[in-house]
């Protein structure tokens, strides 16, 4: 039985230049049946530009609160929360507080 353990502290960095810009970081595992797991920081007053994916996807916020806009549509999410954000949407991430916000996104690959 091959069980994998993932240290999220010690993935490589993927947001590169779009990241040290707005303020954020992401790291992500693939895991070995199929979704995708990604642990995302934003520092205060940070963002994650808009942009697609083209699976669905659910939202847990860790720590903090985030401004989450789906198409035209805004929600704040606070720690604790959970959202389902179908694919081919548009999103994008806010940190409008003065602490750091992480949360976590499974891509549900089909």
């Amino acid at each position: 039985m091959d069980i994998n353990i993932f240290h999220f502290d010690s993935l490589e960095d993927i947001s590169k230049e779009a990241g040290l810009k707005d303020k954020y970081k992401a790291v992500k595992i693939k895991t070995s049946f199929g979704p995708e797991i990604a642990r995302v920081t934003v520092e205060p007053f940070g963002r994650v530009s808009k942009h697609k994916a083209d699976v669905d996807v659910v939202f847990y916020v860790i720590k903090g609160s985030i401004d989450l806009f789906i198409d035209d549509e805004k929600f704040t999410i606070h720690e604790n929360d959970c959202v389902e954000v179908p694919k081919n949407l548009e999103r994008a991430v806010e940190n409008k507080h003065d602490i750091k916000a992480e949360f976590l996104i499974f891509r549900l690959t089909e």
